[in-house]
């Protein structure tokens, strides 16, 4: 009987690998990690318990052959336990990731928050995918630049204004208005932080009047009523010339 025996030969030997994680997980290589996760054993109790061992390579490994039934709970174990080994090249492959799900971009830019720079908010944005939890768990880290650039990609901009609601100043609400952003949501969720002046603005740039006129009625006096009537007239004689 041999006195020693390797990583893999205990893994194909035992009844339950598990045993072997919690005794031996110092003794492991990467090629062993390589090895359980090939022949999917216990995977969840692999990266509990032998989680020291594992590098970048490993982790996309894991992720590349994920043999979970449940993806949630597989990338929710993954960044439980592996949170201080990821960085930015693999926040990014888990943004890019086939087959991700929304639950999994929760836990992602929930629990790594603090791990997102201007590069990688950029490139969530730039993917775009359920940007409603960057915005909301990263959105702390936004500055005026990365809340212009989201609005020119205009991609759950109504989240935006809801969740970073309290960045946004005279110069942003006027960048959004002059885009166009989805007005109707910028209105509702930010209709506070408008003065009289940024609805004269708005009412001069023309566009979205139904809802601005809806979500501020209140702050409208004579004077914003006049204006508000005139440009829509003006917008009715021009929209029947272009018919005609």
């Amino acid at each position: 009987m041999k006195n020693k025996y390797t990583i893999k030969e205990l893994l194909d030997t035992v009844d339950n690998p598990v045993e072997v994680y919690k005794r031996f997980a110092n003794k492991f290589t990467k090629d062993d990690i390589m090895y359980a996760i090939d022949k999917n054993l216990e995977l969840k109790y692999l990266i509990e318990y032998v989680k020291d061992k594992f590098d970048i390579e490993a982790i996309k490994y894991i992720i590349d052959k994920n043999k979970f039934k449940d993806k949630e709970e597989f990338f929710e174990i993954l960044i439980k336990n592996l949170k201080d080994k990821f960085n930015k090249e693999l926040i990014k492959y888990i943004i890019i990731y086939n087959g991700l799900n929304t639950y999994v971009l929760y836990i992602l830019y929930k629990d790594l928050a603090d791990k997102f720079d201007e590069e990688l908010i950029k490139y969530a944005i730039d993917k775009g995918e359920n940007l409603y939890f960057l915005y909301e768990y990263v959105g702390y880290k936004f500055n005026k630049e990365l809340i212009k650039y989201a609005i020119d990609k205009g991609i759950d901009l109504d989240a935006l204004y809801k969740y970073l609601r309290d960045k946004f100043d005279k110069e942003l609400i006027k960048y959004a208005i002059d885009k166009n952003a989805y007005l109707e949501a910028l209105y509702y969720y930010l209709k506070n932080k408008f003065n009289k002046k940024l609805i004269k603005y708005a009412i001069n740039k023309g566009v979205n009047l139904i809802n601005l006129y809806k979500y501020l009625e209140d702050k409208f006096d004579e004077e914003l009523e006049q204006l508000y009537i005139e440009v829509v007239n003006e917008k009715r004689i021009y929209n029947k010339r272009i018919i005609r």
